[in-house]
């Protein structure tokens, strides 16, 4: 049957649950995705929600179940009488429970571990000894495997039987004693190699593996860079964990995705299983207050300095110079601004996809300080025909003009691009996430540095080039 669009058949389906007729409930659930259902989830009322997860089948709950939010399914667990509990608790995904276990406070967790099948249970306590950054926090122990001893038939045999929840069910882990992996071998290689041939001669043994401690980022990155399905994790000794799969991949490059984002907009990041809209006022404001308080502080400091060259120029320049420039400013600070935003942007990016690595910083540098001067003189042409353009004074004040904002143009430029591509590495060299050089941050520095560089080269200039307008 096709896939039914579940905004069609959520007024059935609250209807037959009204009729108390869950073999229909369950037919109309059997024709939708469950992250449609999840995603639709608050067009069903609290009791609807219960209902569905109490009388639908267990696989099928279980999958809409494992859809939801981590604080909707604490909440909802709670609600459930305990046999009911624990049947959707056994059948979760490996990962997905030792996630929602986490949640949970530790008596809640322990009551549930103790309805639980004790092989579940057992795996459950073992998962949450790793922590949730590393891929043994985010990898499933529900994989296919088979003994270094086996023939091909015995393997697809023992496959049959016991594998059929398995994940990423592509690839046979061949093990040894003491669960030592030895090899991995194909589905198409069991299914095409006679039964009576030994799986170790088939096996492939160079294999890709990851340690349980490696930060959850870089096994994400493993995965991809060796285009592979899952990766395996094993401990010092050999031993298989088990696998981390292309959805936790997918999960874990979506969160770090959004938080480098938050971080990048001096955001502190959130709940990533919490949306916009469900995420409290105050939180909203604990993660975006402190950032705020850092940059007013810091754009405080530009203030004080254009205070302090406003008494400068005052005082010893006559007030037409003061006026212009004054008025170029705020373009100076807002293209410097952009300027180092978009070298750390593309800096973050490269660290992020693992494409630079911080040793490379030397390189880095050379490259964005000619790739910084190349943009500044094209922009200081652009300033100077600005400047030529100033109202209101002659033609040689307007190259004097010129000449000032060209020069701070070029020199802020350089600066800006080779700051902002270096600021993230430095921050990565000492084990800090490269995205807390976040552009309102990068932006309100270099804004800082831009106007000493303007107003020296503006006072130097006209103390050389127009002394008959200096004050007595």
């Amino acid at each position: 049957m096709a896939e039914a669009p579940i905004l069609e058949i959520i007024p059935e389906i609250k209807a037959l649950i009204a009729e108390k007729s869950w073999p229909g409930v369950n037919l109309l659930l059997g024709d939708v995705h469950p992250p449609d259902v999840a995603e639709h989830w608050d067009e069903f009322t609290r009791e609807e929600k219960l209902a569905i997860l109490r009388h639908g089948y267990v696989a099928r709950a279980v999958d809409i179940f494992e859809e939801l939010e981590t604080e909707r399914q604490v909440a909802l667990i709670q609600l459930l009488r305990e046999e009911r509990a624990a049947d959707l608790l056994d059948e979760m995904a490996p990962d997905e429970r030792a996630d929602l276990f986490a949640e949970f406070p530790p008596a809640l967790a322990e009551r549930f571990l103790r309805l639980m099948e004790t092989e579940e249970a057992e795996d459950v306590r073992e998962l949450l000894t790793h922590e949730p950054d590393t891929a043994g926090g985010i990898m499933t122990t529900d994989y296919a495997w088979c003994s270094v001893n086996s023939t091909v038939g015995e393997a697809i045999r023992q496959f049959r039987e016991n594998f059929h929840e398995a994940e990423a069910v592509y690839f046979v882990y061949v093990l040894g004693e003491n669960d030592h992996l030895e090899g991995v071998v194909t589905l198409r290689q069991l299914l095409l190699t006679p039964d009576s041939t030994s799986v170790r001669e088939i096996m492939h043994t160079n294999l890709v593996t990851i340690p349980p401690e490696i930060d959850r980022e870089h096994a994400a990155r493993q995965c991809a860079d060796y285009n592979l399905i899952a990766l395996p994790v094993v401990d010092a000794g050999g031993e298989m964990l088990g696998i981390v799969t292309h959805d936790d991949v997918m999960d874990v490059l979506e969160e770090e995705a959004a938080e480098d984002l938050e971080l990048f907009g001096a955001v502190i990041p959130g709940d990533e299983d919490r949306s916009y809209l469900r995420t409290p006022v105050l939180q909203h404001c604990r993660a975006r207050i402190p950032w705020l308080v850092v940059l007013l502080f810091l754009s405080s400091i530009s203030a004080l300095l254009l205070l302090h060259y406003e008494e400068v120029m005052k005082s010893g320049f006559d007030l037409m110079w003061y006026g212009l420039l004054f008025s170029l400013t705020p373009m100076l600070c807002a293209t410097a601004g952009n300027a180092g935003t978009q070298s750390a942007t593309v800096v973050i990016r490269d660290l992020a996809t693992g494409d630079l690595d911080v040793g490379e910083i030397g390189r880095v540098f050379a490259k964005e300080l000619l790739v910084g001067l190349l943009m500044g003189l094209i922009l200081a042409a652009c300033g100077f025909t600005r400047a030529l353009f100033s109202k209101n004074i002659t033609l040689e004040h307007a190259l004097i003009f010129g000449g000032i904002i060209s020069i701070s143009i070029f020199l802020t430029i350089a600066f800006a691009t080779t700051m902002g591509a270096l600021l993230p590495l430095i921050v990565k060299r000492v084990n800090l996430d490269p995205a807390v050089m976040s552009s309102p941050l990068l932006a309100t520095v270099i804004d800082n540095v831009a106007i000493l560089i303007y107003f020296s080269v503006g006072i130097a200039a006209l103390m050389h080039l127009a002394p008959g307008d200096i004050t007595p």
